[in-house]
């Protein structure tokens, strides 16, 4: 199903009215629409409303009252949330912002904003270590640039986690494509 923008003439309204409806095309979105607004009252428009998507494809979650990016992200408040029972760890914050650049001036006096790297979790363990954790299932070009960047501004690793149900649960992404590579170089072998 797609969404579409249907727009009529409503002259008990003062003028143009429209409304989204949700339909297999232009056509069944308009009698859909005519069935609710009756026959009195001209359909100047449908257009289809693009719906922008996730380019990774994840779903926004909400759990304990808190919006996700995906369910691995929630999964992974979950876990933190069961260690901090368990004393593992000490406390945790969500979303948190690092500065990458700080705010400059160009030579031309044009003021350039600061960057900032908004990092999944910042998980503070009982035993005083701190990590800063990215949840990801695959690593990015600009998430290398800010990790180097990151890594040359704070005392500590900024970890890509990601859940493997094959490598027993949450794993960091550098230790996921060495047990895979490893993998894949004892399937060769096997097939010697």
């Amino acid at each position: 199903m797609d969404k579409f923008l249907v727009k009529w003439l409503d002259r008990s309204a003062g003028g143009v009215t429209d409304m989204e409806v949700d339909a297999d095309n232009a056509e069944a979105a308009r009698i859909k629409v005519r069935q609710m607004i009756g026959i009195g009252k001209p359909i100047l428009d449908v257009v289809p409303i693009k719906v922008q998507k996730n380019k990774y494809k994840n779903k926004k979650v909400e759990y304990d009252g808190i919006k996700f990016d995906s369910k691995m992200e929630r999964d992974f408040y979950i876990h933190l949330k069961k260690l901090q029972a368990n004393g593992t760890v000490y406390e945790f914050f969500m979303q948190k912002n690092y500065v990458l650049i700080d705010a400059y001036t160009r030579n031309d006096g044009t003021k350039v904003r600061a960057s900032y790297y908004k990092a999944d979790f910042e998980v503070h363990y009982s035993d005083n270590r701190i990590e800063v954790i990215d949840i990801k299932g695959m690593l990015t070009d600009v998430f290398k640039l800010k990790q180097k960047i990151f890594e040359t501004r704070y005392p500590f690793e900024l970890k890509l986690i990601t859940f493997s149900k094959k490598y027993g649960g949450w794993i960091t992404l550098q230790d996921l494509e060495e047990k895979r590579k490893q993998n894949k170089l004892l399937n060769q072998k096997g097939q010697n």
